[in-house]
């Protein structure tokens, strides 16, 4: 495979459920979206935003003609806006405006903070009227993530839950990673339980991968 911007998705296991937000952030990471306006990646828990958006800052600052990349999770971008409004500082805006990108991961901090909601809409719209993408995640189902979607100065991606077929590649690419040829049907059977969450599905087959490094030791 050629060594391109989009490479950061080479190990992103997705079907047709996901094709086009997989597409959108294909442009995103290649810089050919059209406009620099704010990405906002929905989904369930464990449908991989966070492998994405840390892949993607991999990628991005591995780059040294484009490594100026900063990858934050949004409550540290929160604590920044609220110590911002409390100390009436703007000096912390100049920090972000350094930056040739922005990846803010999980703004399911803004919970139950509504004014501070409306101050990170306002920053996305100053990084937008600079030009400056941004990629941020919140999880599918908070309380939180409709106020956010309603209001998002930008592109909302929705990254489903992976079928089954995707599910069983998953398993696949997962377990082939370990070394595992052969899984036990209550690996495979936990493993599918997890509906694609990769999370549990990574420590079923780790645990499948210590018992067999764990039983050719002591036979």
């Amino acid at each position: 495979m050629a060594d391109t911007d989009s490479e950061f998705l080479s190990d992103f296991v997705y079907g047709d459920e996901n094709y086009a937000c997989i597409q959108a952030l294909r442009k995103f990471a290649d810089g050919n979206s059209g406009n620099s306006e704010p990405i906002l990646l929905i989904g369930p828990s464990g449908t991989g935003k966070t492998h994405l958006m840390t892949a993607l800052h991999r990628k991005k600052t591995a780059n040294t003609h484009f490594n100026k990349v900063l990858y934050q999770t949004g409550d540290v971008l929160v604590g920044n806006i609220l110590r911002r409004i409390w100390e009436e500082d703007k000096r912390y805006l100049s920090h972000y405006l350094n930056f040739d990108m922005l990846l803010i991961d999980d703004l399911s901090a803004l919970h139950g903070k509504h004014s501070t909601q409306q101050e990170v809409i306002l920053f996305l719209e100053t990084m937008k009227k600079y030009s400056i993408p941004v990629l941020c995640t919140i999880p599918d189902g908070t309380i939180v993530t409709e106020p956010i979607v309603s209001r998002f100065p930008g592109t909302v991606l929705r990254l489903a839950s992976p079928s089954n077929d995707t599910i069983r590649r998953l398993i696949e690419f997962k377990a082939s990673r370990y070394n595992l040829t052969t899984l036990g049907r209550k690996v495979v059977r936990t493993a599918v339980a997890a509906r694609g969450n990769g999370f549990l599905i990574e420590g079923a087959l780790k645990r499948c991968a210590f018992q067999n490094v764990f039983s050719s030791t002591y036979d």
